[in-house]
């Protein structure tokens, strides 16, 4: 009979310029492809940012706005659970009561009522409401609210990088005389509240 002959070719791994992530396993007859550690790494850091950027969003909404409570709470239809009452994140506006309290509400009615919004939630205030930044249209309501002088940053709570930025546009607010700083002394609705 005829017996086959075996031959063993050795093979000199070659890393084509134009594939970086081709790394040579040379067992001194074969060469294979495999993964570069760092594409590995790439790829778990793109998982987790995409597993991280779905859980924030999974706390951010659609509604419609259907009431004003006060300067800073509102309703809004959520579809599928119905009205759910928010506090607006970052800011304190007058109480009802308190001077400039139903100009604020008013105010929010105005910019906000019957107006379709995203909801972003950062956090529950102890009465179970969601506190909310609300955008219309790309434009947070909240900041809106600080700059046209309806409200206070309310510094005990708002702790955001982007909260100094609010405390800036409630100077304006004030230097120019806008809203609630026509009043010569207003009082915080915290310290207002205090009082009662």
């Amino acid at each position: 009979g005829t017996e086959g002959i075996g031959i063993k070719v050795k093979v000199k791994p070659v890393k084509p310029e134009s594939d970086p992530g081709f790394t040579p396993l040379f067992d001194g007859y074969h060469t294979k492809k495999i993964s570069h550690p760092l594409d590995l790494m790439k790829k778990i850091c793109l998982i987790i940012t995409i597993i991280i950027s779905w859980s924030l969003n999974a706390s951010a909404w659609t509604g419609k706005v259907v009431g004003s409570i006060d300067g800073d709470s509102l309703k809004i239809f959520r579809p599928g659970q119905g009205e759910v009452e928010t506090r607006l994140y970052g800011i304190d506006a007058p109480e009802f009561n308190q001077a400039f309290g139903r100009a604020a509400k008013k105010y929010l009615a105005a910019l906000l009522l019957r107006q379709q919004v995203e909801v972003e939630t950062l956090d529950q205030d102890r009465y179970g409401r969601p506190v909310v930044i609300i955008f219309k249209n790309g434009l947070n309501a909240n900041e809106k609210i600080v700059r046209d002088g309806y409200a206070w940053v309310y510094k005990q709570y708002c702790k955001e990088p982007f909260c100094k930025d609010w405390l800036m546009l409630e100077s304006n607010a004030r230097e120019k005389k806008l809203g609630l700083w026509q009043q010569d002394q207003p009082v915080p609705p915290w310290k207002f509240r205090n009082k009662k």
